[in-house]
């Protein structure tokens, strides 16, 4: 196997690849790190690849969920949204992107969107928590947490969670020591999902502190927790965490962290995590000297 590495200018060109599966790495490469985060550029590569798309093809739309949208991408959804060329189901992907815009983005629109009750509720969800104060927010972070417990995973309304969890994040209103001593208290045998949604907090916060945390979750015998700390250490993104998970995954014996810790060296996009990559593959380079991001071709 050979690493070819590339930039993510180069990348973003293949977006529009008329090949499903190179332009759905692409997205991946984006919609799986950091690097969405702020390129504005995406979002209208993402609307053209839409318009290309043929009979009976898989675009995978969900990868754009979280791309950063303009008032000109919105007004494009919009359009999109109401077109019959489109069936349901690319309508219903078309509005969760929406939904992850930037309110300000949406507010001239509500009445186009309102016949959309689904996404309505979900953003009226949005904008009541945008409203709280801090005192209320983290009230209703805790009866969230509350809620959960007893409950499987797929009876939470997790889209509620993880919106409480990033407004938190953005205003930075729990402390890290809040933050690091739940993290720190993690039980095991507990039935509700505390430590699931601080992991996410954690990650949000891009606290490094909870770095040595977040890696210890990769090798928990949980359904939820290590996928959840895998992402976490990937929104921090920092070469703390490639650095702390090198050395605990040299020593690892547990299949699971080997697995969860190599997927996060993919999905940060730094050089040092290439060579973590490579290193624990056991694979050769093929790339230039200067460049500095790793993609498999």
């Amino acid at each position: 196997m050979i690493f070819i590495e590339l930039t993510p200018d180069q990348v973003k060109p293949f977006i529009l690849h008329p090949e499903p599966a190179v332009s759905h790495a692409a997205l991946e490469y984006f919609a799986d790190s950091n690097l969405h985060l702020g390129d504005l550029s995406l979002m209208p590569l993402v609307l053209q690849r839409l318009q290309q798309v043929k009979k009976g093809e898989i675009f995978h739309l969900h990868e754009a969920y979280h791309f950063p949208q303009t008032e000109e991408t919105v007004t494009e959804l919009l359009k999109l949204l109401s077109s019959p060329d489109f069936d349901h189901n690319t309508q219903f992907h078309l509005t969760r992107i929406l939904l992850h815009s930037d309110l300000s983005l949406l507010a001239p629109h509500l009445e186009v969107l309102r016949p959309h009750q689904e996404f309505m509720i979900r953003l009226q969800n949005r904008m009541d928590i945008a409203g709280m104060s801090n005192d209320e927010l983290f009230e209703a972070f805790q009866l969230f947490l509350k809620g959960t417990r007893g409950k499987y995973y797929n009876e939470i309304d997790t889209f509620y969670g993880e919106e409480l969890v990033g407004e938190l994040a953005r205003r930075r209103c729990l402390s890290d020591d809040r933050v690091l001593h739940t993290l720190d208290s993690d039980d095991p045998y507990d039935l509700g999902y505390d430590t699931i949604y601080y992991v996410q907090l954690a990650g949000e916060m891009q606290l490094e502190a909870a770095i040595p945390h977040l890696c210890r979750f990769l090798s928990s015998e949980d359904d939820i927790l290590p996928a959840k700390a895998a992402r976490a250490l990937v929104r921090i993104g920092t070469e703390s965490v490639i650095i702390t998970l090198t050395e605990a995954y040299k020593t690892a014996s547990e299949k699971f962290f080997r697995l969860f810790a190599s997927d996060v060296f993919g999905k940060i996009k730094l050089p040092v995590s290439g060579r973590s990559t490579r290193s624990a593959a056991g694979v050769r380079r093929a790339a230039p000297a200067d460049c500095q991001y790793t993609a498999i071709i």
